[in-house]
């Protein structure tokens, strides 16, 4: 926050809350419903401590009120691996990998974060409507500049970006791809990403994940 002065949001994603194929749930009120039976025994995987999908799973299980245990993989590839296997019973996903992934029906689509469901898997409903609210915001691309960028530079930078996902080309690709163009003004990217900050850390205190140095 005292390194770097937001610029603009660039992208907008959300995540795929994939569950394993040999467990029974097939949503994430029926995972809950089973993880209740027996706390402690249901496994959940990331892709690294303090990564996005840790957060993500353990804000899931805050609101669920529910005991999942934390597994980590060095990257994507292994947790999706693990999910297949049923090592582990639940993951959030990056959206390239989660639709893709539940496309092939190697893993179960048991929800998305977001407000909307994704065209891609339509069939797959979002948190919200299970009943799980605090889901709502996903993961975002955006730029920052080093601290002391002057406001005039940071505000061209933000309408060139904003000039060029306005493009109809771009703006329906990155739409086709369930990735939403944003462009907002440093103002209001700067108010997300500081109430990003904030809800991520109450995660991390709760969650007791170890703080780098």
């Amino acid at each position: 926050m005292k390194d770097f002065v937001p610029v603009t949001m660039v992208i907008s994603t959300q995540f795929v809350i994939g569950g394993s194929p040999k467990n029974p749930a097939p949503d994430l009120k029926e995972l809950v419903a089973l993880a209740n039976e027996k706390p402690g025994a249901y496994n959940y995987g990331s892709s690294g401590p303090g990564s996005s999908l840790h957060l993500f799973a353990e804000m899931f299980s805050n609101i669920a009120g529910i005991k999942l245990v934390h597994i980590p993989y060095r990257g994507d590839a292994p947790l999706i691996t693990a999910l297949i296997a049923n090592d582990i019973q639940v993951a959030f996903l990056p959206q390239a990998n989660g639709v893709g992934n539940v496309q092939s029906n190697l893993i179960r689509g048991l929800g998305v974060t977001g407000t909307k469901r994704m065209e891609a898997i339509a069939n797959v409903e979002t948190a919200l409507e299970q009943g799980f609210k605090g889901l709502e915001v996903g993961s975002w691309v955006s730029l920052f500049a080093p601290a002391g960028t002057p406001p005039d530079i940071v505000k061209t930078i933000q309408e060139s970006v904003a000039k060029a996902l306005a493009d109809s080309q771009v703006r329906t690709w990155l739409i086709s791809t369930s990735q939403e163009p944003m462009g907002n003004s440093p103002a209001e990217f700067a108010a997300q990403y500081k109430a990003d900050i904030d809800r991520y850390a109450k995660v991390i205190e709760q969650a007791k994940i170890p703080k780098q140095e």
